[in-house]
């Protein structure tokens, strides 16, 4: 919109409008809608945003004469016709008259209840017309917004005629965004545009915060070094500490502050502040930090991170908190189904004749997995295998991976078969791969299939099943081996199998349901990338 001259230069936090801006905005309000929505003077407002960038002014359309949204769509697309549509209409209600709304509350009571009842009736639309079309559609803007009581005068007597109940859940605030974040550093004075980057960057870098679907999602780890600091280091976490600290430095930067006895202070303290030196005298509480606790009736809940990672514990059973759980997600409900997960700590399966040590099944962050004694030596179970259908010559088979298969013919490569994170796969060293089907395993794959796999592999994704015409598109769905796992396509769509479904039971009508959904998914972000910091 800013290239092809449709709007001002956007980089800016201002809120107020220059002249030619306020001449447009004036001349279109008087002719659009009247001389009753113009105010007497041009209409100036205060930025809610602590060092607001306002080398420029407010996002606008551009010039003196707004062009129509029509224009915008036939030279650019429909997306930007709404951006600028948005604009337009903002930039103008901002410089409208108020709107006038008459809002009447009426409490009645009986003898062991209290209701109360609100109308709201607009005497005048005012800015509230410039959202609004045609001027039939603004005649009518009451209609839609207005909640209208009937005629009542004080102790007047009621009859209960119908009572009806409504339920209304209120929900937990959204998780930060990227966007909201920065939105919210700028509301609190916190940082400057050139370092919200920077922020972002590192709070994910240290894995405080996970990004999980667009969300920043807070770590155990996060929370514990939150509670650390929040519990012993209190004035440095304060966001009116930062912003005062921020706004100080600028003024070092300046030169209107001495940085010598700003650092003093911040050092060393004052008589109203006690400095960096006093904090780190204190004794810290490194447990407490590193523990939440529960609001339980029965035997308290505790969550701790603990060196491996999370856990819950109750009493003297503790359990790894599984690594797609976050503290969000873990309820009393949550940690007692962890809690009584049918697989225990440590089950053992028999002993190795080998080494002639105890085989264990344990459970840890990423699912339950085997280990040989006290040693590293430890293997995952595959995807959907129940923990207690393990017994010890399964265990031994998985300990035995990565199997040594034979020597690739081409290559003169060793072949091996394993578990991976994406599931099965073979290999015979760099860029020789080949995912194994649900139908092979890597404890039982011989030399001459996984040979096979490879050369299949390095020439695309196999066809498994062809399932048939969508029924809306008419497109062929065909379920193919990927790098990931098998998934359905339609030529154009790929959908990923769910993890605990096999593809040689995947109906037609569910794999429709799936590419329909992936076909109406919003496109993906392309991820931005980052150069990774040195430790």
């Amino acid at each position: 919109l800013y290239e092809k001259g449709f709007i001002t230069y956007m980089r800016t936090d201002s809120t107020n409008l220059s002249a030619e801006g306020l001449n447009g905005a004036r001349n279109e309000i008087l002719s659009k809608f009247g001389k009753e929505y113009l105010p007497d003077e041009a209409r100036v407002y205060s930025s809610k945003v602590k060092n607001a960038q306002e080398a420029h002014e407010a996002i606008r359309p551009a010039g003196v004469s707004f062009v129509k949204t029509e224009k915008v769509r036939a030279e650019i697309d429909e997306d930007a016709a709404k951006l600028y549509d948005l604009i337009r209409k903002r930039t103008l209600a901002s410089q409208m008259t108020s709107a006038k709304v008459k809002q009447i509350s009426v409490t009645i009571k009986n003898q062991k209840s209290e209701f109360r009842a609100n109308g709201k009736v607009i005497l005048f639309p005012g800015y509230m017309a410039a959202y609004v079309e045609s001027t039939d559609k603004r005649s009518g803007i009451t209609e839609d917004q207005e909640t209208i009581l009937p005629n009542l005068t004080k102790d007047q007597s009621l009859e209960c005629n119908q009572l009806n109940s409504d339920e209304h859940e209120t929900k937990p605030p959204a998780r930060f965004t990227e966007a909201s974040l920065v939105k919210e550093l700028e509301a609190q004075g916190i940082g400057r545009p050139s370092t919200f980057a920077n922020i972002i960057d590192t709070i994910v870098y240290r894995t405080y915060v996970v990004r999980e679907r667009g969300k920043l999602t807070p770590t155990f780890l996060g929370i514990t070094v939150t509670q650390l600091l929040e519990n012993h280091f209190t004035s440095l976490v304060d966001s009116q500490f930062t912003a005062k600290m921020e706004d100080e430095l600028d003024a070092i930067s300046r030169g209107e502050v001495e940085a010598l006895p700003f650092m003093k202070e911040f050092y060393f303290g004052s008589d109203e502040v006690k400095g960096l030196v006093g904090m780190l005298d204190d004794e810290v509480d490194i447990g407490k930090a590193c523990s939440v606790q529960l609001d339980y009736d029965g035997d308290p809940i505790e969550i701790r991170v603990g060196q491996y990672g999370p856990f819950v514990r109750q009493g003297e059973v503790r359990k790894s908190v599984p690594k797609d759980i976050f503290l969000g997600d873990l309820n009393v409900d949550k940690a007692l189904e962890i809690l009584n997960q049918e697989i225990n700590e440590d089950r053992e399966l028999g002993v190795d004749p080998d080494s002639n040590e105890i085989v264990l099944l344990k459970s840890g962050p990423y699912g339950p997995y085997v280990q040989l004694g006290e040693s590293n030596k430890r293997k995952g179970l595959p995807k959907g295998t129940p923990p207690n259908d393990v017994d010890l010559e399964m265990g031994l088979k998985l300990l035995s991976l990565p199997r040594t298969l034979g020597k690739h013919p081409e290559t003169n490569e060793d072949v091996k078969a394993d578990y991976g994170r994406f599931g099965p796969y073979v290999t015979a060293g760099k860029g020789k791969n080949g995912t194994i089907p649900p139908n092979m395993s890597p404890i039982t794959i011989n030399l001459e299939e996984a040979i096979e796999l490879i050369k299949n592999r390095n020439s695309g994704p196999q066809e498994l099943r062809n399932l048939g015409s969508h029924t809306k598109t008419g497109e062929s769905l065909i379920i193919k081996s990927g790098r990931y796992g098998p998934y359905i396509t339609d030529g154009k769509f790929n959908a990923s199998l769910p993890s605990e479904s096999d593809p040689e039971k995947i109906t037609l009508e569910e794999a429709v349901d799936l590419i329909d959904k992936k076909r109406a998914a919003p496109p993906r972000k392309k991820r931005r990338k980052t150069k990774k910091k040195k430790k």
